[in-house]
């Protein structure tokens, strides 16, 4: 079972010296840090069941690495990791040994494809263009354009001063209206403006995505928990990493569980100290005395998969140190979009707060949404839907079947009314409630 005590004792040493079996070569490597803090981090994602075993186990090497750190054959590894993956930057040899200088940036240090690259390709919806397809005057142009957004590196953004981090993920996405110059390499296919979002799916996002740059955050609970790539694939927080000029060190949050257990790691404290419980609400400099906020993992939330939510404290482990997932007794918490985002209001016409919050929270639940926008009924006609017939109510199917066409309707326009500034809610919505509660018409 995995426990904190456990997860304590699974803590990688700030650099080391380490002699292979087959070779007569003394390796002394220093400055590790970042490698190290990235390297823990990514167990915790693994051993509390944050990222699929299925997802881990496609790149060999990154999975022994991390069963040999649940083992403790930290030196092993370490050395391992970094001769597959990160090669040394300064090597002095001084007969049968070698001194590794391993310093770098702590962004530079992610070298696993299978969690941080998107897998598929994340298609550039360029407005009327697109509808257009072959017959649009720049289809080349933004043909290429798409190919080019396959995402085929880390997706790792930066952060501005003034923006959130959703602004930042829908500029990183293109998702605005912008002016354009109407010149060879910006054409103007809609009157001097451009419209352009993503279609991202699901399977198209990687599992990790990270952002660095200006974070100025004095707590954890300072940090959006959750963010969206467009449409709506949700991401939670799992991991902060923090630096204070020369060191990094990592926060391990409780991806689906608030109330969770969060841990902090230092390869440079003593072994009983390495890790530790903090409280997410405390100031970072209580814990982490004048280190500041480096870098963000937002972790995919896999609404599908029995597998999610809290592995912090339950997780057994096979004897070839796969967690055992189904033997595991998990909490799932599933949680909404972070209240950063806030899509244009439903306008109250009268008496109509209790149906505005209703759709309000079917907006929110984003399976339901989904599968709401998504649904096909609409072409299969009204006998798709079963009338209903009770002492509050009586709806035949046609009725249902215009129902169900508004709320699609409300949905999608809310859905774009968060990246609009105009929105035609409330002519929806007025439709809306005449056809369905007459008595707020």
């Amino acid at each position: 079972m995995t426990t904190v005590a456990s997860l304590k004792q699974s803590a990688i040493p700030w650099s080391y010296k380490y002699k292979p079996p087959d070779s007569n070569i003394q390796y002394d490597v220093q400055n590790t840090c970042s490698i190290d803090t990235s390297l823990q981090m990514i167990f915790f994602l693994w051993i509390r069941g944050f990222v699929p075993h299925s997802v881990v186990e496609k790149d060999s090497l990154l999975l022994e690495t991390l069963n040999n750190v649940r083992k403790g054959k930290y030196n092993k590894a370490q050395h391992d990791f970094l001769l597959g993956k990160v090669l040394p930057k300064k090597v002095e040899k001084v007969g049968n040994k070698e001194y590794w200088n391993c310093w770098s940036p702590f962004w530079d240090n992610k070298p696993v494809p299978e969690l941080f690259n998107a897998p598929g390709i994340m298609q550039m919806i360029w407005g009327n263009c697109s509808k257009m397809g072959e017959n649009c005057p720049f289809h080349d142009f933004f043909q290429k354009k798409s190919t080019d957004l396959r995402l085929s590196k880390i997706l790792n953004l930066m952060k501005g001063p003034k923006e959130t981090i959703q602004e930042l993920i829908y500029n990183f996405h293109g998702i605005h209206v912008q002016s354009c110059k109407g010149e060879k390499d910006d054409p103007c296919p809609e009157n001097g403006m451009r419209q352009r979002h993503v279609g991202a799916s699901f399977s198209s996002c990687p599992w990790v995505i990270t952002i660095h740059g200006h974070l100025d955050f004095n707590a954890i609970d300072d940090i959006p928990k959750n963010v969206i790539v467009p449409p709506d694939t949700q991401y939670s927080l799992a991991s902060v990493i923090l630096f204070n000029g020369q060191h990094f060190e990592g926060i391990s949050l409780d991806a689906k569980n608030s109330q969770g257990i969060h841990l902090i790691y230092d390869g440079m404290n003593e072994p009983e100290k390495r890790i530790q419980t903090i409280k997410t609400d405390d100031a970072i400099s209580t814990y982490a005395y004048n280190y500041k906020v480096a870098e963000l993992w937002y972790v995919k939330v896999d609404y599908s998969s029995s597998a999610s939510g809290s592995a912090s404290l339950s997780t057994t482990l096979k004897p070839d140190g796969i967690p055992n997932l189904e033997q595991a007794s998990y909490q799932p918490s599933y949680s909404l979009a972070t209240p950063s985002l806030k899509p244009v209001g439903i306008p109250n016409l009268g008496h109509t707060c209790y149906l505005t919050i209703l759709v309000q929270i079917t907006f929110w639940v984003l399976p339901l949404k989904k599968r709401l926008i998504e649904d096909e009924v609409l072409n299969r006609g009204s006998k798709q839907i079963q009338p209903i017939a009770s002492n509050d109510l009586e709806a035949d199917s046609d009725c249902l079947l215009t129902a169900l066409g508004f709320l699609k309707t409300l949905l999608i326009t809310m859905q774009k009314s968060m990246i609009e500034k105009k929105s035609n809610l409330r002519n929806i919505m007025k439709k809306f409630c005449q056809m369905s509660w007459p008595v707020c018409a």
